[in-house]
């Protein structure tokens, strides 16, 4: 919290005004992102799974994203 508390505080009004909809992005995403890897227990290895919860942190940087694309340009 420490390292954001500035940033949060900087765009405090904007938080609150899209409170609702930050929330259920948040938790949509938290439940889609658990449905995804037990719908991958059931249908593949342990080993799978591990590896697709793993590198989910990584998908942003995946060579298919433009801004990954737009920053080797660069």
């Amino acid at each position: 919290m420490p390292i954001t508390l500035r940033d949060l505080q900087a765009h405090r009004a904007t938080l609150m005004r899209h409170w609702k909809l930050i929330a259920l992005l948040g938790l949509t995403g938290i439940a889609a992102f658990q449905t995804l890897g037990y719908v991958a227990l059931a249908t593949t290895t342990a080993l799978n799974t591990i590896l697709l919860l793993a590198l989910a942190c990584f998908w942003p940087y995946s060579p298919d994203n433009p801004r990954v694309l737009r920053l080797r340009r660069t």
